[in-house]
């Protein structure tokens, strides 16, 4: 008697100490579970972050603005999803984790993972995947004619005439394009009122590459996303094209 009560003693302390063994697994499992979702989670939404602060940037910019940007192909090695429903919310899915940020109301269009293309006009932001929605003509303007004209191969048309090494060019109190350095001194001064043009550096024409080195530069893309023009930290600009000057934008 004594033997077998031993033994079915020993048989509940086992089977009780095997049900707390996989209930401590359980829960250990489902925390690590949890963890892995949230961490997933936080993936989805730092894409759809990524795509957002594009949109936040445009909204803070004058019409006209162009911006070539891309999203990446995958996470970590892991595929994932991003989408544009009903030009309200940005979408992502990332390992059956979904993330939704709701955008302006001014924005429509669609976004994709690689080359995105997002432009501002009118107020509206439009987001694409073609770049031949790039506008190949970039004009800036005053109320009754332009004022610069960018072409597609980098040629600027300019309204009046261009002044180089102009240290800190000064401000009219017009209209004015201004392009500032890190220090705050004025690079680049471009009057909408008359169209003339001052520059703290020098002009460099008919360059048959551009590739601008540093982060404070003015950058002009075409319609391949090839930069055509560029005004660098020291207010030097640098072109494909050739100016004209004294022209018709």
């Amino acid at each position: 008697m004594r033997k077998s009560q031993s033994a079915l003693e020993f048989v509940i302390l086992t089977s009780f100490m095997l049900l707390a063994i996989l209930g401590f697994f359980a829960i250990t499992s489902s925390k690590v579970l949890e963890s892995r979702e949230e961490s997933d989670r936080k993936v989805a939404e730092d894409i759809a972050k990524l795509a957002y602060r594009e949109i936040e940037i445009a909204k803070s910019v004058n019409d006209g603005y162009v911006r070539v940007f891309s999203m990446p192909e995958t996470i970590n090695g892991v595929d994932y999803t991003i989408s544009i429903i009903d030009n309200r919310e940005i979408v992502v899915n990332y390992l059956n984790q979904e993330y939704i940020e709701f955008m302006p109301s001014n924005v429509t269009g669609s976004i994709s993972k690689g080359t995105n293309v997002l432009t501002k006009n009118e107020g509206s932001i439009i987001i694409g995947t073609d770049l031949s929605t790039v506008i190949s003509l970039l004009k800036m303007k005053n109320t009754d004619e332009n004022i610069i004209r960018f072409d597609d191969s980098g040629n600027v048309v300019l309204k009046k005439s261009l002044q180089q090494n102009v240290y800190n060019p000064p401000t009219t109190g017009n209209d004015e394009f201004i392009f500032k350095g890190i220090s705050g001194n004025n690079l680049v001064v471009l009057n909408l009122n008359n169209g003339d043009m001052k520059i703290a550096g020098t002009l460099f024409q008919n360059q048959g590459s551009l590739n601008p080195a540093g982060g404070n530069n003015f950058i002009v893309r075409n319609s391949t996303a090839k930069i055509i023009s560029y005004f660098d930290g020291s207010g030097n600009w640098h072109m494909t094209g050739t100016l004209t000057e004294n022209g018709n934008p």
